[in-house]
């Protein structure tokens, strides 16, 4: 007898003995990239500077990221945005075929979702995703997001928007300061 793919997830997700020991003989083994998603595993609290159409905003947030198994990253994140609060959940994994990072990313103020395809340079310690979805208008196109590890309790994300009139052309629109929530406790903040 033999399960289908959806069952097998399901256990997988269930048993905390197979997300956090070696899994069976015949499943696939993480690569070195899965250990990449490891490091972003835990509670973040996020500062947050924007600037859209020359308005410069500021909020803070909140990001909580667990595995799904060795391959999967999850995240919920929830902020403020002009005095609304929006939640949003990405997931990122490694295709191995591809040697990309994959994921999506879903947020409470859009019904859009937005596919990303990206590398890691390990000499720099970033992350780099280009991204495919709507902009505020409803358009296709394209973003791009840079994450750098810059200590193991902080992270910076940078956000990009495609340059109007342009199809390779980025503009930052948005900066993260990420610092995992048990450091910035343990130094007094």
């Amino acid at each position: 007898m033999t399960l289908s793919l959806g069952i097998c997830a399901a256990i997988m997700a269930a048993s905390p003995t197979v997300q956090e020991t070696e899994l069976p003989e015949g499943f696939p083994k993480p690569l070195p990239e899965h250990a990449i998603l490891q490091k972003d595993v835990g509670t973040w609290e996020v500062e947050i500077s924007m600037s859209f159409e020359g308005q410069e905003m500021k909020s803070k947030g909140t990001e909580t990221v667990k595995m799904l198994g060795p391959f999967w990253s999850l995240s919920d994140m929830q902020y403020d945005y002009m005095g609304m609060p929006i939640k949003s959940h990405g997931i990122i994994g490694y295709d191995a075929d591809k040697k990309k990072f994959l994921g999506t990313w879903h947020e409470s103020s859009s019904a859009n979702l937005t596919t990303m395809e990206g590398t890691y340079d390990a000499k720099t310690r970033k992350l780099t995703m280009f991204m495919k979805g709507k902009s505020p208008d409803g358009k296709p196109t394209k973003f791009k997001s840079i994450t750098t590890y810059t200590g193991k309790d902080t992270k910076t994300f940078e956000f990009f928007m495609l340059k109007s009139g342009t199809d390779s052309e980025f503009e930052k629109n948005m900066e993260m300061k990420y610092t995992r929530a048990k450091a910035k406790k343990a130094a007094g903040k």
